[in-house]
């Protein structure tokens, strides 16, 4: 079973602390180690089997092992812990911010609604001043109606807001004048908005708001 070699030292008299097996059963063993005591003194080889022991380690063989690279362990070793959706307390909280938020931003976005109403309004009120100076100069009195100004109002300010003309009914005598005014129909979102009015000379009430 051994090598020449080691035959040759296991042979020798003197003491031997280590032998290394070059060659076990014909295949090369590299971390094999014979470990034996010699007897001191010369005998048969026998003798010497017959009273000392033949111990040979080996080292021990680690096998590999396997590796899940599934995506839900992928994402369990990612995270610390296993994967898990929302707990009922964030969701809570959660809801509570977005409830806060459209308080904020819902009373916000409709006050700006109001006022871009009312700015289309102003501008239709405008518009209508600007027409009356025109029709003075050709009839020398102004208007009373929103047709006999060849205009329309809009569709976005008409379901709003009622355009009409004060005085009603016009003067008979006395110079020329007139109010354009701009009323919120109830019901609608301008309902709680300020009546708009534009006279003769441009004065604009309410004041704060145009």
């Amino acid at each position: 079973m051994f090598s020449e070699s080691s035959e040759r030292l296991a042979a020798s008299p003197r003491n031997a602390k280590a032998l290394t097996v070059s060659k076990i059963g014909g295949r090369r063993q590299a971390d094999c180690q014979l470990r034996a005591s010699f007897p001191r003194q010369s005998g048969s080889m026998a003798t010497w089997s017959n009273q000392h022991s033949l111990r040979v380690s080996r080292p021990p063989v680690r096998r590999a092992e396997k590796i899940d690279m599934s995506e839900s362990n992928v994402e369990t070793k990612k995270t610390g812990g296993a994967s898990r959706g929302f707990t009922l307390i964030e969701l809570m909280i959660a809801v509570a911010v977005v409830a806060i938020l459209a308080m904020i931003a819902i009373p916000t976005y409709t006050a700006q609604m109001v006022k871009g109403r009312r700015s289309s309004a102003e501008a239709v009120l405008l518009d209508i001043a600007q027409r009356q100076q025109q029709y003075l100069l050709d009839s020398r009195s102004y208007a009373y109606s929103v047709a006999a100004l060849n205009t329309t109002t809009p569709v976005n300010v008409s379901a709003y807001y009622t355009i009409d003309f004060l005085p009603n009914p016009p003067p008979v005598a006395g110079p020329p004048i007139f109010t354009a005014r701009a009323t919120p129909i109830a019901g609608t979102a301008q309902a709680n908005d300020a009546v708009l009015t534009i006279d003769q000379t441009g004065a604009k009430t309410p004041v704060g708001m145009w």
